[in-house]
């Protein structure tokens, strides 16, 4: 176990080394990448949870392709693009 931990510790300063030079690329990198986590993990479900949520209402006879295809291809979007 402490040799895998000593590799782990040589691959993460090697990195370290290579990416410390280019901090205006990893700042980005670090706020871009938990957004890109939010968007392809949490919002589809998101959408799918709401979608769900209003088919098992009673009143979804007056909301049908109106409600439901805006928010479908929004969903698709996010999976596309994701």
């Amino acid at each position: 176990m402490i040799k895998n931990a000593d590799k782990a510790a040589t691959v993460l300063a090697y990195y370290w080394k290579h990416v410390r030079p280019h901090k205006r690329m990893t700042i980005g990198t670090l706020i871009s990448v938990p957004f890109t986590v939010l968007v392809n993990s949490f919002l589809p479900s998101l959408i799918v949870a709401n979608v769900l949520s209003q088919l098992s209402q009673q009143s979804v006879l007056h909301r049908h392709l109106s409600y439901f295809l805006p928010v479908l291809g929004i969903y698709f979007v996010i999976l596309f693009i994701g």
